[in-house]
């Protein structure tokens, strides 16, 4: 892979500049895409307990 250190380079400071500029420019919006991003963890720490309760009563 000629580019290797290059490529993934850019791709994070590309998307360091959309995050940055969305958070300059429409902070709101910033704000609520944080807001439904960390909706989904309780989500998923519900749904993995869930599934390691399953597995346990299994095992035993």
């Amino acid at each position: 892979m000629p580019l290797y250190p290059v490529t993934p380079i850019v791709a994070i400071a590309g998307a360091l500049y959309i995050i940055g500029s969305t958070v300059i420019h429409q902070p709101l919006d910033a704000f609520l895409s944080v807001l439904i991003t960390l909706s989904g963890i309780p989500v998923y720490w519900s749904l993995t307990t869930k599934q390691k309760n399953k597995t346990a009563k299994k095992a035993n």
